[in-house]
């Protein structure tokens, strides 16, 4: 029970920290210059699929990235 409770507070933190960079990413980008475009590889956990990152994915493209 304690294994499951670390692994799904690390799949928490993971999302938040991918989700806190593409927040962060074009705000960054505009101090250091003009706009490049980044490509993302969103990797989910064994017991998710690709739907768990549909909002981060989202967001990124709209932002003009790949993913």
């Amino acid at each position: 029970m304690t294994e499951q409770i670390t692994v799904n507070a690390m799949r928490r933190a993971m999302v938040a920290g991918a989700a806190a960079a593409a927040l962060a990413g074009p705000a960054a980008a505009m101090a250091q210059g003009p706009f490049r475009s980044k490509t993302f590889v969103l990797v989910h956990g064994a017991s998710q699929g690709g739907w768990c990152w549909r909002r981060v994915s989202d967001r990124l493209e709209r932002g003009g990235h790949k993913v």
